[in-house]
This record gives structure tokens, C-alpha cells and sequence, in this order.
């Protein structure tokens, strides 16, 4: 399975003001970290997270990219 995540996704894995969706987030991406489904982003989403003000968080959310293996596609001029 091939699935395109957005920002949300990401941020859900640290979303600590609700445990539920942190939690299913996490067991979604063990899936992909294991090789079940292929998670692909995009630049987009990159520059959603590199506008995050909060530095501690902006990194968190930069590590989990490559902890996850998550690929990155480049959007072309129609998809933008």
C-alpha cells in the first residue's frame, strides 16, 4: 500500500493533547517504519513544518521525516 501523508499525520505523532490520536498515529507509522505500507510526503509539507515557530517542535517533527523513512515526491506544476 502507498499512501501520501500531510502535515496532520506527522504532527499527530506528537499530538500529546490527545492520546488517542497520538497513539493510533504511532501504531500507523511502526506499520510504515516496518515496510507494510510505503509513506511518501512532499515539499509542502516540508515547508509547513519548517514555518513551525517553535523550535523544539519543528525538530521533532524534521526527525520524525527521516526516523519514519518517509519519501519525499515532488509535485509538479498541475499537482500544485
Amino acid at each position: 500500500m502507498r499512501v501520501y501523508l500531510d502535515t496532520s499525520v506527522i504532527n499527530g505523532l506528537e499530538a500529546t493533547d490527545d492520546i488517542h490520536i497520538q497513539e493510533a498515529t504511532h501504531r500507523f507509522m511502526q506499520r510504515v517504519k516496518r515496510g507494510e505500507i510505503e509513506a511518501f510526503i512532499s515539499g509542502l509539507v516540508l515547508d509547513e513544518i519548517q514555518k513551525i515557530k517553535n523550535p523544539e517542535k519543528r525538530s521533532k517533527l524534521l526527525r520524525r521525516i527521516e526516523e519514519y523513512g518517509l519519501k519525499i515526491v515532488t509535485a509538479d506544476v498541475e499537482a500544485l
